[in-house]
């Protein structure tokens, strides 16, 4: 998943998933070259144990 898709998921900015993603608090998240991208079956089955992305600062 991209992290814009990610984004919208959680109803945040891309911005914060970035900044999730740096702080390892966005499980499935990596990074190839600059590009982040988000393994779709870690994120959701963390999004299904009631997981969310922290408010947007």
């Amino acid at each position: 998943m991209t992290a814009e898709q990610v984004a919208r998921m959680l109803h945040c900015s891309r911005r914060r998933v970035y900044d999730l993603a740096q702080r390892d608090e966005l499980p499935g998240a990596r990074h190839l070259g600059r590009t982040l991208i988000v393994v779709r079956p870690v994120f959701e089955a963390w999004l299904l144990t009631g997981h969310r992305a922290p408010d947007d600062a």
